[in-house]
Parts: C-alpha cells; structure tokens; sequence
C-alpha cells in the first residue's frame, strides 16, 4: 500500500501510476501463468518441431555428424592436457621476481609490519620474513600486528 501525503501537488497522478503499474504486473503474472500452463499441456513443445518430418530430422543429424572430425576433437583433448600438464611451470619465475622485490622493499624500509591473523598466528606468520629482517643491514623493525582479534576469546589473546 502506498500513502502519499495531501500536500502532495501531483498525488492523483502518482495514484493512478501506481494504480497502472499494479495492473500490468496482474496482467504479465496471468499471461506468464498461461504460457507456463499451455507448454505443460505440451501446446508450445509440438510447435518446435511442427513442418519438418522424421527424415529431414535424419538428414539434419547426419549432416552435423560428418561435420564432426574425431581428429579435431583428439588434438582439442591433447591441447587441453598438455595445458593441464604445463600449469604453474612460470610460478618459479614468478617466485624469483617476487622476492627480488620483496628485498628491495625490506632495504629500503625503517620498519616492517607483519599482518598474522589472531585466529591462527602461528600458521599465518612467515619465519622467513622475520628471519630476513634480522639478517638486513641497518636498524631495521619488524612489528607483528594481531588481525581479527575481536574473533578470539581475551584469554588466548594473553597468551
């Protein structure tokens, strides 16, 4: 229900909008039920096939079957499994790129912040990162902060 306030300077016509869309929504549910109703009494699946005849059907089916190449197919499946195979070949090049990177950042950095969910801080915490922050020269910092602490009880937190 809609309440439109009197001050309102065009309420008949937002009344008579509103009215007019609630009629073409009633008319589109009714016309979608019968349409839905007429396909389950099989009315709309006779018209898909209407005007062709069995052997038209055949010579249709034959016709895509000689259009299908078994030797395609093979190479489509072969080119499909060596991309399967080759998955994550360039990952070592990408690893290489990414701690040359993550070096130069850790030199040109005073302090390092190391993000370890509160949840799992041990699984989610890297010895490497620490280990290579000690081991760079200058008076480097690496502070560990808790993410997700709300999630754990204040107990496991102190500990």
């Amino acid at each position: 229900m809609i309440q439109v306030p009197n001050i309102c300077p065009f309420k008949k016509d937002i009344l008579e909008d509103v009215e007019q869309h609630k009629q073409f929504n009633e008319q589109e549910r009714l016309r979608k039920k019968e349409l839905l109703k007429q396909h389950r009494m099989g009315a709309l699946a006779g018209d898909a096939l209407k005007g062709q005849t069995i052997e038209s059907i055949a010579a249709d089916a034959d016709r895509r079957g000689q259009e299908y190449d078994p030797a395609k197919a093979e190479a489509a499946a072969a080119k499909e499994e060596e991309e399967y195979l080759n998955f994550g070949k360039g990952k070592e090049g990408s690893l290489k790129a990414y701690f040359k990177e993550f070096k130069k950042v850790i030199d040109a950095a005073d302090v390092i912040l190391e993000v370890v969910d509160a949840r799992d801080p041990l699984g989610t915490r890297c010895a490497e990162v620490a280990q290579i922050v000690r081991e760079a020269p200058g008076q480097k910092r690496l502070v560990v902060i808790l993410n997700k602490a709300v999630l754990v009880p204040r107990e496991n937190l102190e500990k």
